[in-house]
């Protein structure tokens, strides 16, 4: 017996709708200010023909770290090309549905894998039972009658996803395999067609039709292919982000990273080319998302690597999004990534990039004698690890290595002078000449050195402590601590 569905339901499935759509159509926004030059500065993405280069920073041609982060996009109307494609994609399009559409594909299918057999196929090897023996039907999560339907109302009803199951459920709109199969099939036969639009509408009604199953894997890698062909890298980008929130272990993750990759590739290379702030819309291009188009190149890189952390992509994402951090002054977060493809990805041709650029970060998050000592530790230890793990093979960059260990040698000294000094000026003299000895004894070399060495002597015949001008009073209650 249908359900009756209330006022006060439609309108909040209404409204719920309403989200639901506005929300797809916004892409995140990460605001950033323009990009600055720096003296480690990151490679920048070169296109096939130079065309990208940001200013002041030599071509790929010229500069061997930027030789492995060149770009393989084209700023041309259309992006998808059999000779471009990104660095490590092989088998773009893989067997099965889909096969035949695109380029370096292979050859269509000539039957749906949805189609049910004329005959049933024989037992398994090794199998002694029944041959004849009744087949089962496994219905999808989604289809199941669970412990809620036979309960009142309880707070997870509140769940929007409840609210439109429930609502679509009584439109007519819930699970059913025959239709999604059919959607299906129609959309298989647009795509080979090149009908890029209608296949990938045909797609979605597969997709929210048959949920929770192999279809819907199908259905939602099938739906970004089409978007993707047709140049919306938007909806293709929602589309295959989608695909992965689904099934995180889909057997399209190989092809699902390099799409992903070569879009934030493209977006990345748009930014450079033309920085637009993120809340500059975009209504004109389908090529580009809505808002921020850098902020949704670093959402494209993050989930390649987020989802496929040991795949072939996953080090050229993480050193790519420490590169855009990085050229926005944003040294946290550069770090960060490339302190993460430093440890997890230790046979990376960006290693010796990712060292030389996360030691310019930790400086740069540096800010002083009188606070933390924590970012200054850090690119000690990876100043010294870079000569160590690279001999011979920094070039220039080493005797730079060099020098910086010497600087921040000096800025060791100048927090110990600091120290110093503050007991200096309150006059309690016993402090700061430990502290001053101390200086002396692990910076020997440095200018503070000599300025403790002098200011030692000025004070050496200076009371321990300052003179007590309450001595009355200390006398009657004592000495506090």
């Amino acid at each position: 017996m249908p359900q009756i569905i209330h006022g006060k339901n439609l309108a909040r499935a209404g409204i719920v709708l309403a989200l639901i759509l506005l929300a797809g159509c916004v892409p995140s926004s990460v605001p950033g200010p323009a990009y600055p030059q720096s003296t480690y500065a990151p490679p920048a993405n070169n296109g096939p023909s130079g065309n990208y280069n940001q200013q002041g920073v030599s071509p790929a041609a010229n500069n061997p770290a930027a030789t492995a982060y060149s770009a393989p996009a084209t700023v041309t109307t259309r992006y998808v090309d059999p000779n471009v494609m990104p660095a490590s994609a092989t088998g773009l399009v893989p067997p099965g549905p889909g096969a035949g559409a695109g380029p370096g594909s292979l050859p269509a299918p000539t039957v749906s894998p949805y189609d049910v057999p004329a005959s049933p196929p024989g037992p398994p090897p090794g199998y002694t039972g029944s041959a004849s023996a009744t087949s089962r039907v496994v219905e999808p999560e989604s289809t199941k009658k669970s412990d809620d339907d036979d309960k009142e109302w309880d707070i997870s009803h509140l769940a929007p996803d409840y609210t439109w199951n429930k609502f679509k459920a009584a439109l007519g709109w819930g699970p059913d395999e025959h239709l999604a199969k059919d959607a299906y099939d129609k959309g298989q036969a647009l795509f080979r067609e090149k009908k890029y639009d209608e296949a990938a509408k045909e797609f979605c009604t597969a997709t929210w039709r048959w949920p929770d199953s192999t279809l819907e894997e199908d259905s939602m890698f099938l739906m970004g292919e089409a978007y993707f062909f047709s140049d919306q890298y938007g909806s293709a980008q929602d589309s295959y982000a989608n695909l992965l929130k689904a099934h995180d272990n889909t057997r399209y993750l190989d092809t699902v990273g390099a799409r992903l990759f070569a879009i934030g590739t493209y977006w990345e290379q748009l930014d450079m080319k033309t920085h637009h702030w993120p809340l500059t819309p975009n209504v004109s291009d389908k090529t580009q998302p809505i808002f921020d188009t850098i902020g949704n190149a670093l959402a494209c890189y993050t989930l390649v690597w987020v989802h496929d952390p040991t795949g072939p992509l996953a080090d050229a994402a993480l050193f790519r999004v420490g590169n855009i951090h990085f050229r926005r002054s944003e040294w946290e977060e550069a770090a960060a990534h490339y302190d993460l493809l430093r440890k997890n990805h230790p046979k990376s041709k960006y290693q010796k990039a990712a060292h030389l650029l996360e030691l310019q970060a930790k400086l740069n998050m540096y800010q002083g004698p009188l606070f933390s000592v924590v970012p200054l530790n850090n690119a000690h230890e990876i100043a010294e690890q870079t000569l160590r793990q690279f001999p011979g093979q920094l070039g220039d960059e080493e005797q730079r290595v060099r020098q910086t260990l010497v600087v921040m040698n000096e800025q060791f000294a100048e927090r110990e002078w600091a120290v110093a000094q503050y007991y200096d000026h309150k006059a309690e003299y016993r402090a700061a000449r430990e502290y001053y000895k101390t200086l002396l004894e692990k910076y020997p070399r440095t200018a503070f050195a000599q300025r403790a060495q002098a200011r030692m002597e000025e004070i050496k015949n200076e009371p321990d402590e300052p003179p007590n001008h309450f001595k009355w009073l200390t006398d009657v209650f004592g000495k506090g601590r």
